[in-house]
């Protein structure tokens, strides 16, 4: 009998485009530096490249958008007495653009009220996403995610990005569950569900493409409700 559901986030819950995020930040560093958008960006993004190449690709202290954009701006020789603040600055309307933007896929909040309501199993969103705007991603889709989830599982938690088996781990800890007590949901099989499944919990791949060899194939997260007999 499933005990608990762990979700991803990103792309399961809602959909997200962060151009016009990364638009809005450079624009603020341009007039705030005087150094050219297309420039700071260009800059930025060969140190984002760079990382992804080294063998520390999955370092999270690395994989900070506060830290490439901090080797940027000192590469480009901009004030450092001004760095902290300008990338702070940068950030709060990175995020604030992103969550502005974020919207609900089909049928997410009703389903999610009605497996809560239920009262039959654990609630739990686990993503790579780092905690506070991952918090901020979830209360713009449902208002309060405490209202609907009693555990989230952030990178900055597990101490390491997906795929990772530490978001199994995690959660198989903290409740006492077997991998046969859980169902994981997510858009990626690599990302999300592999692992999970090669443990021997049940995967629900959400996506328009087939891929992976997960339990159920969904393109609604509403399709949920009859895999878990929900009424």
């Amino acid at each position: 009998m499933v005990k608990a559901i762990v979700f991803d986030a990103d792309h399961t819950f809602y959909d997200i485009d962060v151009k016009k995020a990364y638009d809005v930040m450079f624009s603020y560093l341009s007039e705030e530096t005087g150094l050219d958008s297309v420039l700071l960006r260009t800059v930025w993004r060969r140190h984002v490249c760079t990382i992804l190449k080294s063998e520390r690709s999955q370092d999270l202290n690395r994989r900070k958008r506060e830290y490439v954009l901090d080797m940027a701006l000192n590469q480009l020789d901009v004030d450092k007495k001004k760095i902290d603040d300008l990338i702070k600055c940068a950030l709060e309307l990175f995020w604030k653009t992103v969550v502005e933007n974020l919207s609900e896929k089909s049928n997410t909040v009703a389903t999610i009220n009605r497996l809560k309501e239920t009262g039959r199993f654990v609630m739990i969103v686990a993503s790579d996403e780092y905690l506070q705007p991952l918090e901020m991603k979830l209360n713009k889709i449902f208002g309060d995610w405490k209202k609907y989830f009693d555990f989230v599982i952030s990178s900055d938690i597990a101490g390491e990005l997906k795929p990772s088996v530490k978001y199994y781990d995690l959660v198989a800890e903290k409740y006492g569950f077997e991998p046969e007590d859980f169902v994981f949901v997510g858009d990626s099989w690599i990302r999300d569900l592999e692992i999970p499944c090669g443990v021997g919990a049940s995967t629900v791949l959400i996506s328009d493409k087939k891929e992976g060899t997960p339990a159920y194939f969904i393109q609604d997260i509403s399709e949920l409700e009859k895999i878990l007999d929900v009424n």
